[in-house]
């Protein structure tokens, strides 16, 4: 895509006016002109203190998704998920892996609070564990069978 391009397609068209997504327009009082809460063609956009940014969300029975990525930082997460649970893990980890002021998850309804970071690190540490006890189990196991098959 051609530079021009590019700026062209990420220029904001519709400011978001409204106080969430499903909410109706003009019922943010102006609170989210601060932080420029717009759409492009495709992607939302909003700036904050590190930037310009673009999300994308996707929410569906069964599964969620979500992209946030500070193109002039060259930094951004993308989450997608199979799980029963809406709107119950994208904002934690979000503000876990990039930390900022000011993210559209609000107004996206993603209400959960961010853990503190010493659970996520037991969190990441017993998941580690458990990975290691099954990565353990399928080498016995295999090795197993191979031996087996030699007699």
């Amino acid at each position: 895509m051609k530079p021009a391009t590019l700026a062209s397609w990420l220029q904001p068209r519709v400011d978001i006016t409204s106080r969430s997504l499903f909410s109706p327009p003009g019922s943010d009082g102006g609170a989210n002109r601060a932080n420029r809460l717009a759409w492009t063609p495709g992607w939302g956009t909003f700036e904050d203190e590190h930037g310009r940014a673009l999300f994308h969300v996707g929410m569906e029975e069964g599964c969620e998704n979500f992209a946030e990525v500070f193109l002039d930082r060259k930094l951004g997460v993308v989450f997608l998920s199979l799980t029963p649970n809406e709107r119950s893990f994208s904002a934690p980890l979000v503000e876990y892996a990039i930390g900022r002021a000011f993210s559209p998850l609000e107004w996206l309804e993603y209400g959960e609070p961010a853990l503190p970071r010493s659970a996520w690190l037991l969190r990441v540490a017993m998941l580690a564990a458990i990975a290691t006890l099954a990565g353990t189990l399928l080498y016995w196991a295999v090795r197993r069978a191979r031996a087996r098959n030699r007699r």
